[in-house]
């Protein structure tokens, strides 16, 4: 892509956690319906998409509303042992709270980590602790259903310890959902992921993609490009990049060929990427340009503005 700077001239003011996916992996993601309709899970496609485009990674979506830990039994062949996996991703707890015990819950997962082993070659599996369930938010409606989060944080115990029995990666989307949803409320009590205290939305599925790619210790690295405008010179990680020209308008002109790209996000989730470090922790693309001298710059890339800033915050990286 072509980029170039110009003076702005106008005043201005205990668990092992889970690993990446690697080339050639085949992921099932199996649960219920927190699961059904590929939401948190195409968030993070869509990183593997855009970092590390080179490697070929299928995804399944495996989530049927409703499901249980004893109840997937039946689908089980054709959902997770059909696809052939190299990776089983399993998320219960919402629904097996209502019915089962957790020693009853206990044995149901302990029995699916060894049915995924023996059916599917010994996959790796992620092991996910479910959505809480939000009784908490102070509104009309719906209703809520008290004392129901508390079984669902028992459940969650469980979790831990299947994943330990069956040597898989853990995630936790439990108390880190919880702990926004707090936060949050401070300022609005009303405050929820899940407008029916089940269901996460997109801002909602933002977080558990986030804690989900956390969990594997996904590089945050896009980019980074160092630009010296006075020697025109220029370096970069992760993408290559020619030296700088100086155009007859005064500007710099450079031309980068990034190995990846930021990872799209979804604007109704705007506010959960501007209250936690999300792009930083996954969507890290910088510039540095030092030697600008004085004044504002601007950068267009592509002919398109990006971003205004001043030479300080240049040479400080953007």
């Amino acid at each position: 892509m072509r980029m170039r700077l110009f003076l702005v001239v106008a005043l201005a003011a205990s668990v092992t956690y889970a690993e990446p996916f690697r080339d050639g992996d085949r992921v099932v993601f199996l649960g219920d319906s927190l699961t059904q309709g590929g939401r948190y899970h195409r968030i993070v496609a869509d990183y593997y998409l855009t970092r590390f485009p080179e490697r070929n990674i299928r995804f399944f979506d495996a989530g049927v509303g409703g499901d249980s830990v004893k109840y997937c039994w039946p689908r089980f062949v054709g959902d997770v042992v059909r696809p052939k996996p190299t990776v089983v991703s399993v998320m219960f707890g919402s629904n097996d709270a209502g019915f089962r015990s957790p020693a009853e819950f206990m044995a149901d997962m302990t029995n699916l980590a060894r049915r995924i082993a023996r059916e599917c070659g010994n996959p790796r599996t992620i092991w996910i602790t479910s959505t809480p369930y939000d009784e908490y938010s102070v509104r009309e409606s719906p209703k809520a259903r008290k004392g129901y989060d508390a079984k669902m944080r028992v459940l969650e115990e469980a979790v831990r310890i299947v994943a330990d029995f069956a040597k898989g990666g853990y995630c936790e989307f439990g108390d880190p959902m919880r702990d926004y949803m707090a936060w949050k409320r401070h300022d609005d009590p009303s405050f929820s992921l899940m407008p029916d205290r089940d269901h996460p939305k997109e801002p909602g599925h933002l977080v558990m993609a986030w804690q989900f790619l956390k969990s594997q210790g996904v590089p945050s690295l896009v980019s980074a490009l160092d630009i010296d405008a006075a020697t025109l010179t220029a370096s970069a990680k992760n993408a290559t990049v020619g030296n700088p020209v100086r155009e007859e308008d005064g500007s710099l002109a450079f031309t980068v060929t990034e190995k990846a790209l930021p990872m799209p996000f979804h604007a109704e989730a705007q506010f959960v990427l501007d209250d936690r470090p999300i792009v930083k922790n996954l969507s890290r693309e910088t510039l540095k340009v030092s030697g600008l001298g004085g004044g504002w710059r601007v950068l267009l890339i592509d002919g398109e503005q990006i971003i205004e800033a001043s030479s300080k915050d240049w040479a400080h990286g953007v």
